[in-house]
């Protein structure tokens, strides 16, 4: 970590994926369950690199790149599911269906896509984890904002759990 410490250190970029791990880490994705913990655990690497080298003149950064435009899933359609449970294997094949459906066909993350990710650290006030593609940015904002509404629904449970001031 001492080279992270050095104050002309480069910035740190972390590239992650949204499309497993939704929203930044505000849910994960129906049969990616196991990429979606290893997200979990790239987000928490992330804030706390952040908070120890920030200070220090490094900046840290999580790029969370829409849909990518490829044919990643090509060839994946013939591909039996292999589950052993008999209930779950139509939730899969359903999963495995849209992305082989999607293939090749999202909206993207293009050339500008990295270019904006490389120039984020120039910017004079950079966001922490830039969100880059029109996809990406409509599924977060949408599940923050579900986030928010659910937060202040819940809102007199969970401050009424607090110990009552003088006790």
């Amino acid at each position: 970590m001492s080279y992270l410490r050095d104050p002309t250190a480069l910035p740190v970029l972390i590239i992650r994926c949204l499309a497993a791990h939704q929203a930044r880490d505000l849910r994960g994705v129906l049969g990616f369950g196991h990429h979606s913990v290893a997200e979990y655990a790239v987000e928490g690497l992330t804030e706390v690199l952040r908070e120890e080298v920030t200070p220090l003149g490094t900046k840290v950064f999580a790029v969370e790149p829409g849909a990518y435009c490829t044919r990643a899933w090509a060839g994946c359609g013939d591909e039996p599911v292999k589950e052993t449970i008999d209930d779950y294997r139509p939730r899969l094949e359903s999963v495995r269906a849209a992305f082989v459906d999607g293939n090749g066909r999202r909206p993207g993350v293009s050339c500008r896509g990295v270019r904006a990710a490389i120039a984020t650290p120039a910017e004079d006030t950079p966001p922490h984890q830039p969100v880059i593609g029109s996809d990406g940015y409509g599924s977060v904002a949408e599940q923050l904002e579900s986030l928010l509404a659910e937060l202040r629904r819940n809102e007199y449970a969970t401050r009424g759990a607090d110990v009552p001031q003088g006790q």
